[in-house]
């Protein structure tokens, strides 16, 4: 792993191959560190197989490191003073998770009360002038999507079939679907974009969700969880302490252990394959 200090970056050309996250970690750290560091890390978040993930899509920050500091390790030496630094300043303590995490930006959903259908009014435009109400469907699934051009139209409207025997129409629309339903949906409107979604691997897990009691537990539960190697050849991909991590996740004096089991190496588990 020390030789990431001495190791050049990578030379990149138009004909450079996007690396995953396996093939860099393997260059620039070694097999073991990718065995026993990067893959249960990333099994824990992803449940995935480092040899699919792309880098540059699940964590480019890595790939930051390497451009701005010529070494992984020097760079995480540099952030780690850094972040030293500012939790003194801000009294601060806990587990860092930001490297591992994708660079989007956070997003804030709010909860929708559990009836069949409610309507929203008053919406405004962004002109501020009223756009009339927003109804919204719950529990209603979109069974087909096409373009259809009206009498006189120069843009198409889109048509949506719904499984409540609707039709609905829209001058746009926003997919935030598995990639394998909005595949299925856009068959007919755009062949090309299908057939690239459909490409798009998913990984099912199971989650199994363990009560004890407190004292019955000698570990002190002194962390937020922890992840496991798939060279250990066990069952668990990770383990998050519930209770620890979240306030009121179980009863005084007891504990509440989230197990996962599965993933993308171990779909048998879960009874799941890639799709």
């Amino acid at each position: 792993m020390a030789l990431d200090l001495l190791l050049p970056r990578r030379k990149l050309n138009g004909n450079s191959a996007e690396e995953s996250l396996a093939e860099f970690v393997r260059r620039r750290l070694g097999t073991e560190a990718l065995e026993r560091m990067a893959q249960p890390m990333v099994g824990g978040i992803y449940t995935a197989d480092p040899e699919r993930l792309s880098l540059q899509a699940t964590m480019p920050r890595f790939l930051e490191m390497e451009r701005e500091h010529s070494s992984v390790i020097r760079a995480l030496r540099k952030q780690n003073s850094r972040t030293v630094s500012e939790d003194a300043a801000a009294e601060t303590s806990g587990a860092r998770y930001s490297l591992f995490s994708p660079s989007t930006a956070a997003c804030k959903c709010s909860r929708i009360h559990s009836k069949k259908e409610f309507q929203v009014s008053d919406l405004r435009s962004p002109t501020g002038a009223a756009s009339g109400q927003a109804s919204i469907r719950v529990n209603t699934a979109v069974e087909s999507i096409t373009l259809e051009y009206g009498d006189g139209e120069r843009s198409p409207k889109w048509k949506l079939r719904t499984s409540g025997d609707e039709t609905l129409f829209a001058d746009a629309i926003c997919l935030a679907l598995p990639a394998y339903i909005s595949s299925r949906l856009l068959g007919t409107v755009d062949p090309q974009l299908a057939a690239e979604l459909a490409e798009i691997s998913y990984a099912s897990s199971a989650t199994i969700n363990l009560g004890f009691k407190r004292d019955d537990i000698p570990h002190p539960l002194d962390g937020f969880g922890f992840v496991v190697p798939f060279i250990e050849k066990q069952s668990l991909i990770a383990c998050t302490f519930s209770s620890v991590k979240f306030a009121g996740r179980a009863p005084h004096g007891h504990a509440l252990l989230r197990a996962f089991v599965g993933g993308a190496l171990q779909p048998e588990l879960r009874g799941a394959e890639w799709r």
